[in-house]
């Protein structure tokens, strides 16, 4: 089969030395930014599931602001676009059947008809499965399930961090604003950008407070002092308790997560695109089907049960463990170095 050579790799727009225009959707911190501001990529992070990169935004008063940009931008993104293992780089035949989708009005009923798919499944969906069906319109539902996805993580972060204000720049980053990239609107369709079918081009992000540091995995290689590294990893670990508490699980959890301060030394736990919240518990549970009356005769009881719930899946998942037991064993691993980690009460185990 030939391929069709007018079908070409959409390039990565994200580099270093690239302005980009990003319109201020909520400002969290009442900083004095204006509704559209430039921010000029200083260095890209990583492009997985989202584009991260760090930012300089320059405000009228002449100051600058150096923040971490993070997109949820369905284009891009080494993990995000992945089949079996190979990355699906977007082309511009896929966009051209994304917009064919969104046309036809295709795209609402498909929407609905995943997330009924999802409520059946204890497993969420990945976009690739829709490629595996062999299906009509495989690349179109792709995109669409894709769109999906990064509407889910932005929303599922920026409510994290609602959540956790109360460690808001001392345990994790500041949430400094929700963003909207405005380069998009060259993307979108002249007929379709003032109309309701134009959000499936947005690119939603967040900007947050940077935390100039290094990555707890890479302890081993950095100037820290070995006499500290049980203090950062236990830190790390109570941390994400802490979190635990606040009613938030990360469903994607690792010693990457987390950012020691340069100055402070103290751990800053990052990336809540992948969570769970308590509060959302009763949404999971068989019960929801039930009638409204039904809900009203729901007791304390019920109330307690959905306590001990919670905190069972929260051992189950064992976020502390994905911290302080890959630390652990790392450690010991490259540098010979044993330490010792008081795990909470919950998990029922000795100092390991």
């Amino acid at each position: 089969m030939i391929k069709d050579m007018s079908d070409e790799v959409i390039p990565i727009p994200y580099a270093a030395g690239v302005s980009l225009r990003l319109e201020i959707t909520q400002n969290y911190q009442d900083l004095p930014f204006p509704r559209v501001t430039a921010a000029a990529i200083t260095r890209v992070l990583d492009i997985t599931m989202s584009s991260v990169m760090c930012v300089t935004i320059t405000l009228d008063s002449g100051q600058d602001i150096h923040a971490v940009l993070k997109l949820y931008d369905r284009r891009f993104g080494v993990d995000l676009r992945d089949y079996r293992m190979v990355h699906l780089p977007l082309t511009t035949e896929k966009e051209a059947l994304f917009e064919s989708f969104v046309r036809r009005n295709a795209i609402g009923p498909f929407l609905t008809q995943l997330a009924q798919d999802q409520e059946r499944e204890l497993i969420p969906i990945p976009p690739h499965h829709h490629l595996d069906d062999d299906n009509f319109e495989g690349s179109e539902k792709y995109e669409t399930a894709l769109w999906k996805d990064c509407d889910d993580m932005f929303n599922c972060e920026t409510k994290a961090y609602e959540l956790l204000k109360d460690l808001q720049g001392a345990r994790v980053p500041r949430l400094l604003a929700a963003v909207r990239l405005v380069d998009t609107s060259s993307s979108i369709p002249s007929d379709l950008i003032d109309g309701p079918d134009a959000k499936y081009w947005d690119v939603n992000g967040i900007l947050l407070q940077y935390i100039p540091g290094i990555n707890l995995i890479n302890l081993d290689s950095s100037s820290i002092d070995v006499k500290e590294w049980p203090i950062l990893v236990q830190r790390s670990v109570d941390l994400v308790h802490k979190i635990n508490e606040y009613g938030v699980v990360m469903m994607d959890c690792s010693a990457r997560n987390v950012i020691v301060d340069k100055q402070s030394q103290q751990p800053f736990v990052i990336d809540f695109a992948q969570c769970w919240f308590k509060h959302e518990m009763k949404m999971w549970e068989p019960g929801n089907e039930q009638d409204d009356e039904d809900d009203e005769d729901e007791d304390e009881s019920s109330e307690i049960d959905l306590e001990d719930e919670y905190w069972y899946r929260v051992r189950s998942t064992d976020n502390p463990g994905a911290i302080g037991c890959v630390m652990r064993m790392r450690i010991q691993r490259e540098k010979g170095v044993k330490i010792k980690i008081q795990f909470p009460d919950i998990y029922g185990r000795s100092m390991e």
